[in-house]
């Protein structure tokens, strides 16, 4: 970590000696941060102005717009350079995150040489349209129904009734792409007055960015691509990376003699555990004061947190255990694991609607 971080700073410190002056000196759109979902005093504190800037709905219809929800956070040495932040996903805001970012280390290092902007993409977080988010209802019909082909079907409907009313709204989501909030943050550019920016994109933010390179490429002064996706990629290919990461974890217990000794086949354990939660979802309570709030875990629920726990550094070494106790039935881990790893909003606000869109 730290050496990437050096080398984004040496990186983006080599383009800036390159860039115009430019300044972010349009105030047509500023707004109170709270209209945005960021506290007005913490963001006074941090020396963080708020927009609500106007983009096209789609190519076709110009007069069309969408308010986007953008936050900049001034660079603490007062430079010039801008560096654009492309969030991952989809479905996930970014100013949700803000506060967090802006204490780590890693962010207020490139702070003192960037002024940091942070967009919500189209219909999430603070950005319009706002789309109703579904996942309650998924999760109350669960709660009656464990059948994974029922929840399913009864999703597929929800995701049908939502489209058709936002088209009586004029709103279709053929209008929500990774090239639309490329579009988005061009349009962003222009409002704030910057004559071009650096863009640093992560996980789905590297799909962004590139269409943002690939559209509007004399805007940007350089890029940094982390964690990317390949844009040749199926969307949902989640199966390969989880198998690369597995691997990576079973060479590690295979390196080390008390691993190796404790977890002899840890692939074969996880298919236990998937199998039984499969076969008989573990109850979790969603809620401590309702005892009757529960809602059936499955295996595909488990190999999901897993995946989400491998790619913490933090947690990683918890796998092999929490995968055999699993395996063995212990599971009032459950109910910790989900809060940790299954809530949709661990990286930010969720919009499921906006996710299946992109």
């Amino acid at each position: 970590m730290r050496l990437k971080l050096i080398l984004i700073l040496c990186f983006l410190q080599m383009q800036s000696n390159f860039l115009d002056a430019q300044g972010i000196n349009n105030n047509n759109n500023v707004c109170q941060c709270s209209e945005i979902g960021l506290d007005n005093k913490w963001a006074e504190e941090e020396k963080i102005i708020c927009y609500k800037i106007p983009v096209p709905g789609n190519a076709s219809n110009q007069k069309e717009t969408f308010l986007m929800a953008v936050a900049i956070a001034k660079s603490t040495r007062n430079t010039n350079s801008s560096l654009l932040y492309l969030h991952g996903g989809p479905g996930i805001s970014t100013l949700s995150n803000l506060p967090k970012y802006l204490k780590s280390d890693t962010w207020k290092k490139l702070r003192e040489q960037e002024n940091l902007v942070f967009f919500d993409y189209r219909g999430t977080g603070f950005s319009e349209p706002e789309l109703e988010n579904f996942s309650d209802s998924v999760r109350r019909f669960s709660m009656k129904n464990a059948d994974p082909i029922a929840q399913h079907q009864f999703r597929i409907s929800l995701i049908q009734d939502y489209r058709n009313k936002l088209l009586a709204e004029g709103i279709n989501l053929n209008d929500f792409s990774s090239l639309h909030n490329a579009n988005d943050a061009e349009a962003i550019r222009r409002a704030l007055n910057l004559t071009e920016w650096n863009v640093y994109g992560v996980s789905h933010g590297t799909t962004v960015a590139l269409q943002l390179l690939k559209h509007h490429e004399p805007t940007v002064r350089s890029m940094i691509l982390d964690s990317p996706f390949p844009p040749n990629a199926p969307w949902v290919d989640f199966i390969r990376p989880f198998n690369e990461a597995f691997i990576v974890l079973e060479k590690r217990i295979e390196n080390d003699p008390d691993y190796k000794t404790e977890f002899k086949d840890l692939r074969k354990s996880f298919a236990h555990a998937v199998n039984r939660l499969n076969i008989s979802p573990a109850k979790i309570n969603i809620s401590p004061a309702d005892s009757n709030s529960t809602y059936p875990f499955t295996g595909f629920d488990f190999a999901w947190g897993i995946w989400q726990a491998m790619l913490n550094p933090k947690y990683i070494t918890l796998v092999p255990l929490l995968i055999r106790e699993i395996e063995q039935g212990n599971d009032q881990l459950l109910f910790p694991f989900t809060s940790l790893f299954n809530n949709p909003d661990q990286f930010g606000t969720f919009s499921p609607l906006q996710s299946l869109s992109v």
